[in-house]
């Protein structure tokens, strides 16, 4: 066991060398990359993915919030500077509860829908074929 920890560690030291990671990065790796050979270690074979990862215990990342909302990360930011998710901020990084992030993005989707019909409707039926509207005026 203390095997695989030892290579979890350098697998881990070695991805925090290509990019700057927080801690909650580095202590998220290191325990998928543990489940992963304690996986390979037991079976002999790599676990599916839904095995690998583990339940979500601590907050995510900003990236992660933005990808998860389908939003840019600016757009993220802007949610939490209106208080509309809540966040805290460490260093330089903000973190968001998963929680958080499922509800906003449910109160989000129905908005969304109704404005794409809104716009949808004040077009004219032509211009929704793809034709062009021209304006006739009398000769």
């Amino acid at each position: 066991m203390s095997s695989i920890l030892e290579m979890t560690v350098e697998i881990v030291k070695a991805q925090a060398a290509q990019r700057k990671m927080g801690p909650r990065e580095i202590e998220e790796a290191i325990r998928r990359t543990a489940a992963a050979l304690r996986a390979v270690a037991d079976a002999g074979q790599v676990a599916p993915p839904a095995a690998q990862a583990p339940a979500e215990a601590g907050p995510i990342g900003a990236e992660e919030a933005a990808r998860r909302l389908g939003v840019t990360r600016l757009t993220l930011y802007r949610y939490i500077r209106q208080g509309k998710l809540p966040a805290t901020r460490q260093g330089r990084a903000y973190w968001v509860r998963p929680e958080d992030v499922a509800a906003l993005r449910k109160a989000l989707r129905p908005r969304r829908r109704a404005v794409r019909a809104r716009r949808r409707a004040a077009r004219p039926a032509a211009a929704r074929r793809g034709r062009r509207v021209t304006r006739r005026t009398r000769a």
